[in-house]
């Protein structure tokens, strides 16, 4: 698979998106869970849009998001939000699951809805909430 074009110059604030993932996003990986954030990111790249990632343990994250308030003072604008998530809660993320920064991401999600943002969440391990699922394990 090629490698993803890299928007290096706006070419317009619509073509902007933000990626939101609390957990790295990673070049290699082996589950859906670690493949499936890549494609996305490479995908919307070769769209042509230009991919804000707010991103990677929590405190990576933080620095995305004042970046983020940032440009967004500036002006700046997004076409949409692209968000995944995990099974565990977003303030547990970091690989020692201790919450140091357990609002983050509700401010995160805050001032994309405060923005009219329009966000679309990944919702993986839904299966609970099939019958089947219920049948299996009562």
């Amino acid at each position: 698979m090629p490698e993803p074009k890299q928007a290096t110059t706006m070419e317009s604030n619509s073509k902007q998106i933000l990626f939101h993932h609390p957990r790295a996003i990673e070049r290699e990986g082996n589950s859906g869970s670690r493949v499936r954030p890549r494609q996305l990111v490479d995908a919307f790249c070769n769209l042509g849009f230009e991919v804000f990632e707010v991103t990677g343990e929590s405190h990576h994250r933080a620095e995305r998001l004042r970046l983020l308030q940032s440009r967004l003072k500036d002006g700046e604008t997004f076409a949409f939000c692209y968000a995944e998530n995990a099974p565990s809660p977003y303030a547990l993320t970091d690989p020692d699951h201790f919450p140091r920064r357990p609002t983050l991401d509700h401010t995160f999600f805050k001032i994309v809805k405060s923005l009219k943002i329009p966000t679309g969440l990944f919702y993986r391990d839904i299966y609970w909430r099939f019958p089947t699922f219920k049948e299996e394990h009562p």
